[in-house]
């Protein structure tokens, strides 16, 4: 039998300290994706414009020329999704607990085109083509302004709880 080192008692409450520490540590592990990354200032722009001229595309470009202005605007989106994920410290999963503070505002990101899309296809159809471009790039490009000022807040709320 080996000699083992005897290990110093700790009390009931010392051992639920130690675990509401070790905890919180992965908490904040968890967050730190979240709490971590950082929008660049000009998103919502580029997303504005990203979509303004993906709209313009599905109105006014046919045949094969359209479908080659959509495959572009995908390998744009998803160009710039790559980029992004290479050029940030840490990045958000979703597969993991994602922080109570974040969702509100992701739930809205994901909702807004939900509103938006089927209100600028009636614009495009009643309206005109560029007016429905017009209004979701402005709206989409808000709308990512409005979640990048979110986020930034709920990344201050978690650091603020987990601090």
């Amino acid at each position: 039998m080996r000699n083992r080192k005897a290990m110093p008692k700790v009390s009931a409450m010392e051992s639920n300290e130690i675990l509401r520490q070790e905890l919180r540590e992965a908490e904040r592990g968890e967050a730190l994706g979240w709490t971590g990354y950082r929008f660049p200032a000009w998103t919502p722009l580029a997303m504005g414009v990203w979509a303004t001229t993906f709209t313009l595309g599905l109105a006014y470009v046919d045949g094969t020329l359209g479908t080659v202005w959509s495959l572009v605007h995908l390998v744009v989106v998803l160009g710039y999704l790559g980029w992004d994920h290479r050029t940030q410290a840490a990045y958000p999963s979703y597969g993991g607990t994602v922080p109570r503070e974040y969702h509100r505002p992701t739930a809205a990101l994901f909702a807004a085109p939900v509103v938006l899309i089927p209100v600028a296809f009636l614009l495009g159809y009643y309206v005109a083509g560029w007016v429905a471009a017009v209004f979701i790039g402005v709206t989409w490009g808000l709308a990512v302004w409005l979640y990048n000022r979110a986020y930034a807040r709920a990344s201050a709320a978690v650091r603020a709880r987990l601090a």
